[in-house]
């Protein structure tokens, strides 16, 4: 009785599994986790702000116009409109230099508009252009 017994337990294990099957369960065992992990952080900060969301409509209820901004949430009412937008990091910092928006419900949406226009422009001219190129290979079989 030579070797190992442990030698002989993986050298069967390996024959008998697939590698496909085990890099697949691996993924299966990583999106279970994301999925309750992430998904369940995701939902909790999304029940918190739908509440805050329907705690700020109700004392809104008599209000004409009005701008809220906390953080990244911005809640926009003028006249019987109400609008709540998630503001990016660039919108936070513009409003944060220019904190007269806030006072102005009938223009502060158009002005992070243009704020993200003018963005999007100068982000697209900082970028290369790139030509694709497609090329048609065709291999030939030998005749037989």
């Amino acid at each position: 009785m030579r070797g190992s017994l442990w030698r002989a337990l993986v050298t069967g294990v390996k024959k008998r599994v697939d590698s496909g099957a085990i890099d697949a369960g691996f993924d299966l065992a990583g999106r279970a986790s994301g999925l309750y992990g992430f998904d369940t952080r995701q939902a909790e900060v999304d029940k918190a702000q739908a509440e805050a969301f329907a705690t700020v409509m109700q004392a809104l209820q008599g209000v004409e116009s009005a701008v809220i901004h906390h953080g990244t949430l911005l809640v926009v009412k003028y006249g019987p409109n109400v609008v709540r937008r998630e503001l990016s990091q660039l919108e936070v910092a513009h409003l944060r230099r220019n904190p007269i928006l806030t006072s102005s419900p009938a223009t502060i949406l158009t002005e992070l508009q243009r704020l993200t226009d003018q963005n999007e422009e100068e982000t697209s001219a900082a970028l290369p252009a790139v030509q694709i190129k497609s090329a048609l290979v065709v291999h030939e079989q030998p005749d037989r």
